[in-house]
């Protein structure tokens, strides 16, 4: 088999040769800003060239740059949230113009722009998958695969609601 390593918006592609086997390694030395982007790998028959695979699913590397300080990340309220609540998760850089993303696994935020250093994550009408660690990066907006160190993790605790009450509602 013959292996294809693709890297999104490079003409440039790196082959392997594998005459008995079905893996292919790419190792990738001395990793460096440029080598972050989206990837695929397909590969052919050498024997018979005109059979290929489909393209793999994309796998992006990201990477961690050193120059970007680590960011901060807060709650508000700090002391847990009841369900159905709101809570503002903060998240502070040391960069203005940077796009702000919110992580959490198992959970989706779409990157927050700011012009500022910092950015509020608003989270509404709270449910139980909604706790749990909550972390936060930023990256250049021009540059989407260098991206900070994310913030140390904060727990985002959920109460449960007193008797008889109601949850709280945003205005």
């Amino acid at each position: 088999m013959e292996f294809f390593l693709r890297k999104a918006g490079h003409p440039n592609l790196q082959v392997r040769t594998v005459p008995d086997g079905t893996v292919a390694e790419f190792p990738i030395a001395n990793v460096s800003r440029e080598d972050g982007g989206s990837y695929t790998c397909d590969y052919r028959s050498i024997a018979d060239q005109s059979r290929t695979s489909h393209p793999s699913d994309p796998v992006e590397i990201i990477v961690g740059e050193p120059s970007y300080t680590k960011p901060s990340i807060s709650l508000s309220p700090s002391r847990g949230v009841s369900l159905g609540g709101n809570v503002s998760v903060w998240c502070r850089g040391q960069r203005q113009d940077v796009r702000f993303v919110l992580n959490k696994e198992g959970r989706h935020f779409p990157p927050v722009d700011s012009d500022d250093i910092e950015v509020v994550f608003p989270i509404s009408n709270m449910r139980r998958e909604d706790g749990g660690s909550y972390s936060c990066s930023y990256h250049s907006r021009s540059e989407p695969f260098a991206v900070s160190y994310p913030s140390d993790p904060v727990e985002l605790v959920l109460r449960a609601p007193a008797p008889g009450s109601a949850p709280a509602r945003a205005e």
